[in-house]
């Protein structure tokens, strides 16, 4: 998780620069940016990131980030890579995100819970990712492989499907498939670009 996101309002800790200075520097700034030989400044200037600029999501403070991750002042999303310039933006990615994180996130059950499978809802047999409960190997179906294979492409960009590829003879087949290489490379350039500053006839193009 990036340093500029941090749980509830905390704050990382403030070290004296031994690097470069003896000044303390913003933990979400690059030092050309602030520093300051006064812990106190240092402090001060972190409580304004808080006040005017952060955001607050699900349990999480996500500060304003001035380091060289990219140009400018910029927000990092708590689910993927996705770093956008304006608050506004990033308060509508983090709720779209959320959203398709969710949707695609595997429960992962307590062991010590016995699970008692549905009879209507059939186990298919094709060797591949097995999960072991009961002591019975089962096989996930071909359409919740698909989506989390999905959110991998979607938090690593196009470059995750020839890795996905070399893992194993049925992730090839799937992240082999036209449409599902159509459909991770969309979701992947809809979280990285704000689409609202383009014109209806440029989105379609």
């Amino acid at each position: 998780m990036h340093i500029t996101i941090q749980e509830w309002r905390s704050l990382p800790d403030l070290q004296r620069c031994i690097t470069c200075c003896e000044d303390f520097h913003c933990p979400f700034c690059a030092s050309d940016l602030f520093r300051s030989a006064r812990l106190g400044k240092v402090q001060t200037y972190l409580e304004s990131h808080l006040n005017r600029s952060a955001v607050l999501h699900e349990g999480y403070t996500i500060y304003r980030c001035g380091l060289n991750c990219r140009p400018g002042y910029h927000f990092h999303c708590l689910y993927c890579q996705s770093m956008l310039t304006c608050k506004a933006n990033i308060v509508k990615h983090l709720a779209l995100c959320k959203a398709k994180h969710s949707a695609i996130t595997p429960i992962i059950t307590d062991p010590a819970i016995p699970i008692i499978t549905d009879p209507a809802i059939p186990i298919i047999t094709d060797p591949a990712i097995p999960i072991i409960s009961g002591g019975k190997m089962q096989r996930l179906p071909e359409g919740i492989i698909c989506r989390i294979l999905m959110r991998v492409v979607l938090e690593d960009g196009d470059p995750a499907i020839c890795t996905l590829a070399l893992t194993c003879e049925r992730f090839n087949y799937i992240v082999s498939q036209g449409s599902f290489q159509k459909e991770a490379h969309f979701n992947w350039l809809y979280s990285v670009v704000n689409w609202n500053v383009f014109s209806e006839g440029h989105k379609q193009e």
